[in-house]
């Protein structure tokens, strides 16, 4: 089910007419909407602004809390708040980081992207942190692909002003000598003592590539990945839910 709410109302100025005697003062404002979907139609969209008068804390007539009730639930984070609309504080800083959440119902694969924005937001570089991939996405470029499990993930998601992307030797690679990745014409995943169920391969621009479900084997070929010479981050999860994450060039 497709929900869109366009939060158009979000800081707009009053349509009562001013006094011709009063001059009118413009009340500054800087706009991001982001919208969580995925190809079943689920959809949610959040608001992030930065206007005058606005604080850290609770904005009576600015914040808008989520309620949810949706196939997946969009919002950011402030203190212990779930918001579908954040107003932070004026002036703005590159150094900010807005957490994000989100809940969804079925495991899926979705997407995190940018439906529009204003102001200083029009000459700002935007970026998604994935927390759990240790990866920086720049969301002007495209959206961010990403699987997930059914649950409710408050930690994975960051929303960062800053240039400065990850190299490649910053990932959090799991140094695991029980699980070996073969890479010869074929990518094979082989594990010594778990089980594995679920391998999920993503590129180093944290685009969900392929995911393998119900494996319930120790070896198998990655079919259906293309040898391009490029990097791939290939998440491996096992019966007991413990995860490892292996880097391979193929």
């Amino acid at each position: 089910m497709r929900v869109k709410n366009e939060n158009n109302n979000f800081f707009k100025t009053s349509n009562t007419s001013t006094p011709k005697n009063k001059k009118f003062t413009a009340f500054e404002k800087h706009r991001l909407w982001l919208n969580l979907s995925n190809d079943t139609g689920a959809f949610s969209q959040i608001l992030i602004g930065y206007a005058e008068g606005a604080t850290s804390g609770w904005d009576r007539g600015l914040d808008g809390k989520s309620f949810g009730g949706n196939d997946v639930t969009f919002y950011s984070i402030a203190s212990e708040d779930k918001l579908t609309i954040q107003a932070k504080p004026l002036p703005f800083t590159e150094s900010d980081v807005i957490p994000l959440g989100f809940k969804a119902i079925s495991q899926n694969a979705y997407r995190i992207g940018i439906d529009h924005f204003d102001a200083l937001f029009e000459n700002q570089q935007i970026y998604l942190k994935d927390n759990d991939l240790n990866i920086i996405h720049d969301l002007k470029a495209n959206p961010y692909s990403f699987s997930s499990d059914a649950g409710t993930f408050n930690e994975r998601f960051e929303i960062v002003f800053t240039t400065q992307t990850l190299s490649v030797e910053n990932y959090s690679i799991t140094e695991d000598d029980t699980l070996k990745i073969i890479s010869n014409n074929q990518l094979t995943v082989l594990s010594e003592n778990k089980t594995i169920n679920k391998i999920i391969v993503s590129d180093v621009l944290g685009r969900l590539l392929k995911t393998y479900k119900g494996l319930n084997t120790k070896k198998i070929a990655l079919v259906a990945i293309e040898k391009a010479n490029r990097g791939l981050i290939i998440q491996v999860i096992f019966s007991d839910d413990a995860s490892i994450f292996k880097k391979v060039i193929y």
